[in-house]
């Protein structure tokens, strides 16, 4: 948090309006955000990737949105503009703004559900199909509330100062400043009290996005301000999301709605005098610290008094306890008893990849690992795992699947049942080889889908569709309404699920003799998930009392319901047997597999769980729900063509200085930034003034609208290599050069299991003129044609790896002059990722070879030099490069709020290469900080390496540093 000209402070609501000095400390961070600038720009010109060539899109352009989507998506797309219509007079009333229109493009065919948000160029993404996790509420409309949330933020921040340097530097000034000054928890806290205010469901209200920051509180008390504020890798700390809610939340109900309203207005004006940490001098307020204690006091309180009433006494009977006791937060989720004695479940943590595993007792053995599992569900029958996994188009990044996969465990093979199409959390028929699934199609329609090798379960073939040997049938329920988490009733072949509208949720039947869809239970704004069927009880997780709980219907008796869960925090998933019942419950160490007795207690489902304080004083503030009751349903907007052709180029930002993302340089000069809103059209224009040195320009333009991805680069730069006359003698020779590159590049991205591949076919034409060159360095032409191939086949990886498990990616190039004097390149490198016996080290062996023609023209090397001896020019280049990657420690320790250290890693490497056929040994370490500067949320890397080379007999060294981004 920082510091603006109306701050918190304990006796006073605001502080002094005078602006605050330009300290000491404000000069270090006004260097370092210089240092970062160039970083944070590459970072928010996101190209997420594209859709396919063959869309046609269309356009609703209005004085509050504009609203791009595919032809085929027109009704949808008039339904989601009745909902921006009515939301964007008002989303950013509580910032004392109006959220301005920025173009909004809608992608449909996937498997993920996300938004985006981002001002270089301006824009948001929606991602609109609807997960099985979603809230009780329909997603496209959370969606809605909660980035267009994000677009009144900047347009609260676009005044004064910042509104005069966006016309100066377009739309990336906005970008750098959220990027340094704007903190994460604030942006993303502030968007879920939007949709959570604004609506009758939002995460604020959802008892287990409340769990995580209660059970760590309570459990393992209050961490220091800067591991809560800028997280851990070692231990679990509640995300920005989540903090973020409850210190935005909580500032409103201390200062009142217009606090952040005026917390934007100010930056927006002043800036330059803002200071992310805290200022620990007397006559200064205490900024977030301040904030971040007042809150967690608040809440602590709260959670203290809520754990007073929670009657432990009245909890379960623990009867085993499955799984290792970790010495790390790691979740076990969804549960299956296979016998009396084992236990299948997923866990996950930040230190290993998402693997399926099998429990005996204490002992734990995994199975298979399933990085790319959906939503963490997986069905059990006859010794086979049923999933849902995510698949990627092969060359459309903007598009994926849900493939559902079976493994056979014992025969350890896997199967895919189904390609190319959405379909969400499958499950077994207990009785037949049948499986039902939720599909979604590219309208976002959902459905529940049958899949029946023998069509054996539907009267008539004629309304089935053939899917890979399959016969597959969907029923919908109605409009606009999602479904998720099925159960299949053995006997009557039923099948139950939950139904989502704008009504909340309710359960419901599918009565598969008349073929129709019955809700059996009220719709309510109290979340509800995970179906199971057991002895004619339907089981089912419920929000009690603002816990999850585990309930169960009587299927023969509706208003038979029982309570079987009394879990202190909340339960996710479970299993059912004849007395027990595995759950997952729950602490501060993550979800942990508990038997329990089957002790039920007899419950009202019509009971409403208790609006939260903070739920219930936002919307108060608020005062304004969008319902269904509100929204103009009859409106239709006019739409039109969107043309590719005319919206090709989009020059969304400028400078009076040189920035050239690519190469991460910066300078003074001249640049210009184009993106067109589908990312497909991708333009750089730079020159740079070197007060000391000639100076440069260059042009970068991608198309990757098409199959083939085009790139053009033009470019003037100075250039020398070092040249060894004989062996005693050395001189550096230096020229300016044209350069021209044209490239056509055919990409190819998949997954597999649990493994990424990529491969990339690239053919290149350049064109290399040599000006102002010295004595001994020709000025000609060269006209180069060659190709370049780039593959990877590598294991997911876990948060904390460093590296891939084990792999491979290769690298091969290949340029040949178009002249008598034969001038190439071929270069070609392999790293290989070999397993280590220790949990996240990495062991890598790097291989590199490169032939070059320095007595003609010395093409840029395409392979790193032995570390240590760069400045050379060898016409045969050979290397090996062996390096272990080693965590030592996770310190999670700040100094004075200027620097957080995260995780520090050991790289020990040696390095021999021969030039021509001198050999050159080195060997040495780099030890790299994972560090965040100034509370910024981007973390940065930040390192020494220090080396030897035999040969030479000298040390050196390296300063290291990237960013995250």
């Amino acid at each position: 948090m920082f510091l603006l000209n109306k701050v918190f402070n304990k006796e006073n609501q605001y502080f002094s309006t005078t602006p605050l000095a330009f300290s000491g400390k404000r000069a270090l961070l006004f260097l370092f955000c210089c240092a970062l600038l160039c970083n944070i720009c590459k970072a928010q010109y996101y190209v997420g990737g594209d859709n396919r060539a063959t869309i046609s899109y269309r356009q609703i352009k209005t004085d509050r949105f504009h609203l791009v989507y595919p032809k085929y998506y027109e009704n949808n797309a008039q339904e989601l503009a009745r909902i921006l219509d009515t939301l964007t007079p008002i989303v950013g009333n509580s910032l004392k703004t109006k959220a301005e229109r920025v173009p909004i493009l809608i992608h449909t065919r996937s498997s993920k559900s996300n938004g985006l948000t981002v001002w270089a160029p301006k824009r948001m993404e929606f991602w609109t199909t609807t997960s099985p996790d979603n809230l009780a509420y329909p997603y496209p409309w959370h969606l809605s509330i909660h980035e267009y949330r994000h677009t009144a933020q900047i347009s609260a921040l676009n005044v004064g100062t910042t509104k005069t340097l966006g016309l100066l530097f377009g739309e990336h000034i906005f970008g750098a400043i959220e990027g340094v000054f704007l903190p994460k928890w604030f942006l993303e806290g502030d968007a879920v009290v939007a949709e959570t205010a604004l609506a009758p469901s939002g995460r604020g209200q959802d008892p287990e996005y409340n769990m995580y920051l209660k059970a760590q509180i309570l459990d393992k008390g209050r961490y220091k301000t800067d591991k809560m504020l800028l997280g851990s890798m070692k231990d679990y700390v509640p995300d920005a999301y989540n903090l973020g809610y409850f210190l935005v939340s909580y500032a409103r109900q201390r200062y009142g709605k217009d606090i952040w309203g005026e917390y934007l207005n100010n930056l927006g004006k002043y800036f330059w005098q803002a200071v992310p940490w805290d200022l620990h001098e007397k006559d200064k307020p205490l900024g977030f610290d301040y904030l971040f204690h007042s809150t967690m006091d608040t809440l602590e309180q709260i959670w203290q008094d809520d754990d007073k009433r929670y009657n432990h006494a009245e909890g379960n009977t623990i009867v085993k306890t499955w799984g290792k006791d970790n010495d790390y937060y790691c979740n076990y989720k969804n549960p299956i008893q296979i016998n009396d004695s084992t236990v299948l479940a997923l866990k996950s943590s930040a230190f290993e990849v998402t693997s399926l595993v099998k429990l005996v007792g204490e002992e734990e053995e995994v199975i298979f690992y399933m990085p790319y599992l959906l939503h963490s569900y997986f069905d059990y029958k006859d010794g086979k795992v049923l999933y849902s996994q995510y698949s990627t188009s092969i060359r459309w990044q903007q598009e994926s699947s849900a493939d559902i996969i079976e493994y056979d465990l014992a025969k350890k093979k896997y199967r895919r049942i189904t390609s190319h199409t959405t379909l969400f959390t499958p499950i077994y028929y207990p009785k037949d080889s049948l499986i039902a699934a939720v599909m979604t199609d590219d309208l976002d329609n959902q459905s529940l889908c049958v899949i029946a090798p023998n069509a054996n379960y539907f009267k008539s073939r004629i309304f089935a569709k053939k899917i890979e040997s399959s016969y597959l049938k969907t029923v919908a329920y109605e409009e606009n309404a999602a479904f998720s988490y099925p159960a299949w009733h053995k006997e009557s072949g039923d099948i139950y699920l939950i139904v989502t509208n704008t009504e909340g949720k309710a359960i419901a039947r599918y009565d598969h003799e008349s073929e129709s869809v019955t809700p059996i239970t009220d719709f309510s704004y109290d979340n509800i998930r995970y179906l199971k069927i057991f002895n004619d009880r339907l089981y089912f997780v419920k929000d009690i009392d603002n816990r999850y709980q585990l309930l169960s219907i009587n299927l023969n008796n509706l208003s038979d319901v029982l309570i079987h869960t009394n879990c202190h925090y909340g339960v996710d998933n479970y299993w059912v047997s004849d007395s027990t019942i595995v759950i997952s419950d729950y602490t501060a160490d993550g979800y942990k597999l508990i038997s329990i007795l089957n002790e039920p207690k007899p419950y009202n489902l019509k009971r409403k769980s208790p609006i939260m304080p903070f739920t219930k004083m936002i919307r108060q503030q608020e005062g304004f729900q969008l319902t269904r009751e509100i929204v103009h349903n009859e409106k239709t907007f006019p739409s039109s063509r969107y043309n590719r052709l005319t919206n090709l180029f989009n020059i969304h930002s400028w400078a009076p200085l040189f920035i050239d993302i690519s190469s991460m340089d910066m300078g003074f000069g001249l640049s210009l930034m184009s993106q067109n809103l589908l990312s497909s059209s991708v333009a750089e224009l730079g020159y740079k003034h070197n007060f000391y040195e000639k100076d440069k320009f260059f042009l970068h333009y991608t198309y990757s609208g098409f199959h083939p991805v085009y790139d053009l680069t033009v470019n003037f730069r100075p250039r020398d290599i070092r040249k060894d006359l004989d062996s005693n003698v050395v001189k550096y020779l230096d020229w300016d050069e044209v350069n021209f590159e044209g490239k056509a590049t055919l990409p190819f991205i998949w997954v597999s299991r649990n493994v990424y591949n990529n491969l990339n076919l690239s053919f290149l034409y350049t064109l290399n003129t040599i000006v102002n060159a010295e004595k001994g360095i020709q000025e000609t032409t060269y006209n180069s044609v060659g190709f370049q191939l780039t593959n990877a086949h590598y294991a997911a990886m876990a948060s904390n790896d460093l590296n891939p498990q084990w792999g491979f990616t290769n690298k091969i190039k290949y340029l040949n002059a178009l002249s008598s004097e034969n001038a190439y390149i071929f270069a070609a490198s392999t790293q290989l990722f070999i397993p280590s016996f220790v949990r996240n080290h990495s062991f890598s062996i790097t291989a590199s070879l490169q032939h070059n023609t320095p007595e003609v023209y010395y093409f840029p090397n395409e392979v790193s030099l032995v570390r240590g001896m760069y400045a050379f020019a060898p016409k045969h280049f050979y290397s090996f490069l062996a390096s272990y990657q080693m965590p030592l420690v996770y310190p999670d320790a700040g100094l004075l709020h200027i620097m957080y250290v995260k995780r520090i890693v050991l790289k020990p490497f040696a390095n021999i290469g021969w030039y021509d056929k001198e050999r050159v040994f080195s060997y040495g370490g780099d030890i790299e900080a994972k560090a965040h500067f100034f509370r910024i949320t981007l973390p940065v890397n930040i390192g020494l390496r220090l080396g030897y080379v035999k040969e030479t007999g000298r040390f050196f060294t390296s300063f290291l540093f990237t960013i995250d981004t």
